[in-house]
């Protein structure tokens, strides 16, 4: 009612009308606007309720019921019928985007097949689905649909000539089976302008404008054509799957209009995998980009955060992780880890990522879901890889050939980074032609002494810090830490962090929780990690080498059941080699017995290969991983190295706290 009115004043050309309560009000109402008319519900859509090119006082009763049914004020709009087809106007953002004409279902005789089995024929097309499901809906054989027929002498158990046209439905929506063609080119650009004035005059910034016109070349002045409705929830359908037609690309002009010209309407994404380091670098790399000044959220194997906030805890590696967190809205930037098992699940969960770091592939996990070579493993930890966009970056760990080799399959830049220390002593060389071509990469360098983390774009020196001053990495003695930092701050240059913010980020960063972080527990120094695999423990090693300063080590170990007995045999014959003391522990058996996980493990730890006993001796088991640090803490001295390697941090340490230091577990 006051849509026409508000048009009416505006000039836009509209069918005369009235607003009617009741039967005989809407014959009243038919012969003052003239007919043929239209009736239909004041708030109805998708066609329910709407009743077209009505000549008879009857049927404007019959109609009236219809759409007062279809109603939910009980109020119905009875409207001169415009003569022409049927068009609809999209208008996003003040302009028109498509303009589709819409047909009414039907269905053309062949002279052998009842109007019935024209129908089932018709629904058989692949693009026809019930509701919204697909590009066309199923057309339904109901009682609107026999009305039709019998306006036109038929019955579903008729059978049409050859070539006689048999209209199903007098809507022309989708909904109700409809088809559309664009005319988007055809349109004039009179009737756009008509269209997006009436859009603006009710103040819509997305409207379905429905015109009837003989042609919609001409403007409506000259064919006598008019806007009969206005829709403030239009349906896409008949512009992005025309039967006939260009597809236009409606959904982007939304985004265009919600974002505004020149903005992406996207937060930068950046997706972490590797065999060791994700969960390090993930966090630390959140924290450079917090520091910057942004609302981060980040997801781990260990909980979901946004912006400090802790959403979910628990193993948070996969693609529903990143689903929920790409839906919190106070965040700015993502940073995900992505994990093996999630990808080979379901994917990533997200369609692409500005930036994609791959810390390392070690063994781990071989064996598992049809993985059973190193290249396979590679194979699927290069997916984020896959990801990066032209505009974006992979930051690649050079010494890794495994890795290295991922950057042919970008479509981005390649960032590398390198210890320098690659077993084929290949990463830094490859860091070093890569800076030569102007690309970005890290590395490490030493100056009077003093080693410092760089990071280069080019022959631009963008980070320069001393590893010391970096409480991660324990003054450089956590090679892993300084590996992770290095390509966190490869990551956030990619991101566009100013570097000063990145060094001064890299220094307010003092632990990771549960990777290789430092405590004093009890008196005793101690190291939680979570090294659960032969890489992960061999990095443990070196730095156990450089802090012990020939003091005993005290450590638990354990490894998850579902690992081959290789990996178990080879995990364990180097923990033998690493503690004075050991203590297995058995968290995660995945489907073994009690204490079968650790007998190997523990079988190996006892014996050099020559056979003799090891460094460790005979190992205790204690299959609860936070009581197997309590024993390990009862069974160190105070001047002890306690080294716990466990997947609880959290857990553990509460039960550290009340664990009594010099009495058995």
């Amino acid at each position: 009612n006051e849509t026409s009115r508000l048009l009416e004043l505006a000039a836009v050309p509209t069918p005369a009308w009235r607003v009617v309560s009741t039967p005989e009000a809407a014959i009243e109402a038919a012969h003052r606007v003239g007919m043929p008319v239209v009736i239909k519900p004041i708030d109805g859509n998708h066609g329910r309720g709407v009743t077209l090119d009505i000549a008879e006082d009857d049927a404007v009763a019959d109609a009236f019921l219809q759409a007062a049914a279809a109603s939910r004020r009980r109020q119905v709009v009875v409207q001169r019928q415009a003569v022409g087809q049927d068009h609809r106007i999209l208008v996003i953002g003040g302009r028109m985007v498509a303009c589709a004409e819409r047909l009414p279902a039907a269905v053309h005789g062949d002279g052998r097949r009842t109007v019935a089995a024209l129908v089932s024929l018709a629904n058989e097309d692949p693009r026809r689905g019930v509701g919204h499901a697909r590009a066309l809906t199923r057309i339904a054989l109901d009682q609107t649909t026999q009305a039709v027929l019998r306006a036109q002498d038929l019955t579903e158990d008729d059978i049409p000539s050859e070539g006689r046209r048999v209209t199903l439905s007098r809507a022309a929506n989708l909904s109700t089976g409809g088809t559309s063609v664009d005319r988007t080119e055809e349109a004039h650009p009179e009737v756009a302008a008509m269209a997006e004035l009436a859009a603006k005059v009710v103040g819509l910034d997305v409207a379905g404008i429905d015109v009837i016109t003989t042609d919609i070349a001409r403007p409506l002045r000259e064919t006598g054509g008019a806007v009969i409705e206005i829709n403030s929830g239009p349906g896409f359908r008949m512009h992005t799957h025309p039967a006939v037609g260009r597809s236009r690309n409606v959904g982007g002009a939304v985004l265009d209009q919600l974002f505004g010209a020149g903005t992406k309407g996207r937060i930068p994404v950046a997706a972490v995998t590797g065999s060791n380091g994700k969960t390090t670098t993930v966090r630390l790399l959140a924290h450079l980009l917090a520091t910057s000044g942004l609302a981060v959220g980040y997801t781990t194997t260990e909980d979901i955060v946004a912006d400090g906030l802790v959403l979910r805890t628990g193993d948070m590696a996969g693609p529903s992780s990143a689903r929920l967190l790409l839906s919190t809205p106070t965040i700015e930037a993502a940073v995900l880890e992505v994990a093996r098992g999630g990808i080979l699940r379901d994917g990533l969960g997200y369609d692409y990522n500005d930036v994609a770091v791959v810390t390392n592939v070690t063994g781990d996990h071989l064996g598992l879901d049809g993985i059973e070579t190193m290249d396979q493993l590679a194979e699927v930890k290069a997916v984020i890889v896959d990801a990066v966009p032209r505009s974006g970056t992979a930051v690649l760990n050079a010494d890794d050939p495994l890795v290295r080799a991922m950057a042919d399959r970008c479509s981005g830049a390649i960032a590398l980074t390198s210890m320098g220390d690659s077993a084929d002593g290949v990463g830094a060389a490859r860091v070093e032609r890569h800076l030569a071509g102007g690309g970005l990469g890290g590395g490490l360098e030493w100056r009077d002494g003093v080693e410092w983390l760089v990071i280069c774009r080019g022959a631009h020196v963008v980070v320069d810090t001393p590893v010391g001053a970096i409480p991660l990495t324990l003054g450089g003695a956590a090679r892993m830490h300084v590996a992770n930092a290095m390509a966190a701050a490869c990551a956030a240059v990619a991101l566009g962090v100013d570097g000063d913010v990145i060094a001064r980020a890299l220094g307010s960063f003092a632990a990771s929780p549960g990777r290789v972080e430092h405590r004093i527990i009890q008196g005793r120094e101690t190291i939680l990690d979570y090294g659960h695999n032969i890489a992960a423990l061999r990095a443990l090693k070196h730095m156990i080498e450089r802090i012990a300063h020939g003091r005993r080590v005290v450590g638990v170990v354990s490894m998850p059941g579902d690992r081959r007995d290789a990996d178990r045999i080879a995990y364990g014959a180097l923990a033998g080699t690493i503690f004075d003391t050991l203590v297995v522990a058995e968290p995660a058996m995945r489907g073994r017995p009690v204490g079968e996980a650790a007998r190997l493990l523990m079988e190996a730890a006892s014996r050099t290969e020559d056979g003799r006993s090891s460094r460790a001796g005979t190992p205790t088991f204690v299959a609860d991983e936070a009581d197997a640090a309590c024993a390990a803490l009862c069974a160190s001295e105070a001047d002890d190295l306690l080294v716990l390697c466990v997947a609880n941090a959290p857990r553990v340490l509460a039960r550290l706290a009340t664990c009594p230091v010099g009495a058995s577990s």
